[in-house]
């Protein structure tokens, strides 16, 4: 089941009104987004530390 959240489509959103109640479907995908932007935000974090450690500048960093 778990391959179908990979990427949270229409085709994906379909699939799921077919298996699940529609508002255990928006759980879930609401849910996968929510893991996805905390991914994001900590990755970036961790960027801008690490720059700071190595004292790089803007041009350095992108």
């Amino acid at each position: 089941m778990s391959e179908i959240f990979v990427n949270c489509n229409m085709n994906d959103i379909n699939i799921l009104k077919s298996t699940i109640t529609l508002h255990e479907n928006e759980r879930v995908l609401i849910k996968r987004k929510e893991n996805c932007v905390k991914k994001i935000k900590g990755f970036l974090r961790n960027v801008q530390q690490r720059c700071r450690d190595a004292n790089c500048d803007k041009e350095t960093a992108s």
